[in-house]
């Protein structure tokens, strides 16, 4: 009778090793989509974090002319820095002109 009992048992302890893989296997995916969606939110909410400190630049909206609000528009978004750096170099200029011109 033990002679016969060595496959069963060899079997069952490969089954069983085979279920604590799968197991272990899916609770690291579970972890894996919880952590995502956690990075998501976190994501989102700097998203929103950003957009509301963004202020708008020292010159107004042509949007705040006509009664709007204004809030969701910055001169740079999409820009490089290249063109960043040329619409501030730009901007001085402007300003420098304005206040020979007011003075």
């Amino acid at each position: 009778m033990l002679p016969g009992m060595i496959p069963v048992a060899l079997l069952g302890s490969a089954v069983y090793i085979g279920l604590q893989l799968v197991r272990g296997s899916l609770a690291h995916e579970k972890a894996l989509d919880e952590a995502k969606d956690r990075i998501h939110a976190l994501e989102e909410e700097v998203d929103r974090l950003q957009k509301e400190r963004r202020l708008p630049g020292p010159w107004p909206h042509p949007d705040l002319a006509l009664g709007g609000h204004g809030l969701d528009y910055h001169p740079f978004d999409n820009a490089d820095e290249r063109e960043v750096s040329f619409i501030q170099t730009q901007m001085g200029k402007i300003y420098r002109i304005y206040d020979t011109v007011v003075r």
